[in-house]
C-alpha cells in the first residue's frame, strides 16, 4: 500500500486539503508578519511532515520571505558601501520592501485558507 506522501494526496487522500491544512497553509504565509522566515519554518517543521500541502505552502513561504530578507540584506550593505556617495538613499526602499512583503504574505495567507496553492510573483526558490 502506498503512503500518503508517495500518493501526494492530503491528509485524507482528497484532493481538498482539510479545514485544518488550510488553517496551517495560511499561517505558514502569514505569520511572517511577525516571525519573518521562522513562522514558515515552524509550519514546515511541525506540520510538513503530515500534509503535503500545508508542506508545500510552508516551502513557498519560506522560499518568498529568504527572497525579501536577501533584497533587505543587499540594500543594507549597498547602502553602507555607497554611503558617502548617497547610498543611505538605498535605505529608504526597505519600508517599501517590507510594506510589499507583508502585503503579498497576508494575500497569500487568504487564497491558503480559501484552499488555493499559492505561488508568489518573485521569490528565489532555495527549499525545495
Amino acid at each position: 500500500m502506498e503512503t500518503q506522501q508517495q500518493l501526494g494526496s492530503f491528509i485524507t487522500g482528497s484532493p481538498e486539503p482539510t479545514a485544518d491544512e488550510k488553517l496551517w497553509g495560511a499561517l505558514a504565509h502569514a505569520s511572517p508578519v511577525v516571525l519573518s522566515a521562522l513562522g514558515p519554518l515552524l509550519v514546515m517543521l511541525l506540520k510538513g511532515n503530515q500534509s503535503v500541502w500545508v508542506e508545500r505552502q510552508a516551502k513557498e513561504a519560506l522560499n518568498f520571505q529568504l527572497t525579501v530578507l536577501a533584497a533587505a540584506a543587499v540594500l543594507i550593505v549597498a547602502g553602507l558601501l555607497l554611503f558617502c556617495f548617497g547610498g543611505f538613499l538605498l535605505w529608504k526602499l526597505l519600508a517599501p520592501l517590507w510594506l510589499v512583503g507583508t502585503v503579498v504574505s497576508i494575500y497569500a495567507g487568504i487564497k491558503a485558507h480559501e484552499g488555493a496553492m499559492y505561488r508568489y510573483p518573485f521569490s528565489v526558490r532555495l527549499v525545495k
